[in-house]
């Protein structure tokens, strides 16, 4: 028996205060809505009675492997709990877009149960790697971060509406929510700061991150936060996480057109559009880039996010080396691009 077919897997779907599981144990070419299934509670309990369950469902030398789709925190503290009743489990967390086109081809009922068996089924045809724990600390910085993009948004929008504000009482009250937002930004910087110095590694790739002319030290921190290290990537690998990454869409000889892929993180593009803007000012390099792309009559926005995609890979080159930003260094990744 190949390593493949030693693995059997469970499909779990995740919902806010229950998980569907399913077992694939049938082999590949049995009914799909023949799988055994069974609901707990999502909760650490429930995860432990799913694994005593699942347990009974294989044989003893077989490798059980979970798969469930991306439900936001939902999906994270299953696998979290998962992981401290069995420390070697193999869990998937996978593109939700992409489990839900493989139900949709088996054709089966809209149930709980039916999703757990179709997601256990497609673990077993497509077999896929396990995803990488998170960091604590990432998960901390990034709660962080976006707690603070929202206080930001939020202040932001009450200050666009003082200057139309005609009652004394509410300019005053607009006052005194901004003066409270405004507090609540302060101590959630010092939050940030704190935990990024109490993290060498994370506190190493954000000092040379805001070596790089435009990047802040909150941009640094939200880009860590949202995508983790980036020594963890190739480059082809961060293009594509980021979104940033153009993609061809070829059909028949009438349409051929290239659009950006618009995948990961919406909050880290937008970091990085602001950084790009005083980058391209000030680092040759990328102002190059810009005018040739424009020169060559695309819109000054598909060159800003051509700009966007070099920054970030820059980063990477960066942090990689060990290295802050100068001259001689960014004339070698011109030459390696």
């Amino acid at each position: 028996m190949n390593e493949k077919n030693e693995k059997v897997w469970a499909g779990l779907d995740v919902s806010k205060a229950t998980f569907s599981a399913a077992i694939d144990n049938e082999g590949r070419f049995s009914p799909v809505s023949k799988l055994p299934t069974q609901t707990f509670p999502r909760s650490p309990v429930g995860a432990g009675s799913f694994l005593k369950w699942a347990a009974k469902q294989i044989g003893k030398e077989q490798k059980l492997c979970i798969i469930m789709e991306t439900t936001g925190h939902y999906s994270k503290d299953l696998a979290e709990w998962l992981y401290k009743k069995q420390e070697d489990l193999h869990i998937t967390i996978q593109n939700g877009r992409m489990i839900s086109d493989f139900i949709k081809s088996l054709n089966l009922n809209k149930t709980d149960d039916s999703d757990a068996q179709a997601i256990a089924r497609f673990g077993s045809d497509r077999n896929p790697t396990p995803t990488k724990r998170e960091d604590q600390n990432l998960v901390i910085l990034r709660d962080l971060e976006r707690e603070r993009t929202a206080l930001v948004e939020s202040r932001c929008s009450l200050e666009n509406r003082t200057e139309s504000l005609q009652s004394a009482t509410a300019r005053k009250v607009n006052g005194r929510a901004i003066a409270a937002l405004t507090k609540q930004i302060e101590a959630l910087d010092r939050e940030i700061k704190k935990l990024v110095i109490q993290n060498p590694e994370i506190h190493e790739e954000i000092k040379i991150l805001v070596s790089i002319p435009g990047v802040a030290f909150i941009s640094a921190a939200n880009l860590i936060a949202e995508y983790g290290s980036l020594k963890q990537y190739t480059a082809r690998e961060l293009s594509q996480i980021s979104g940033l990454a153009p993609r061809l869409f070829h059909s028949g000889s009438s349409v051929n057109k290239s659009y950006l892929g618009r995948r990961g993180s919406k909050r880290a593009r937008q970091i990085l559009y602001l950084d790009s803007i005083v980058a391209v000012s000030k680092i040759p390099f990328l102002q190059d880039l810009f005018n040739r792309i424009v020169a060559r009559g695309k819109c000054k926005m598909c060159a800003r996010c051509a700009c966007m995609r070099k920054l970030l890979l820059i980063m990477r080159a960066l942090v990689v080396q060990g290295k802050t930003f100068d001259n001689k260094i960014l004339e070698n990744f011109r030459k390696r691009t």
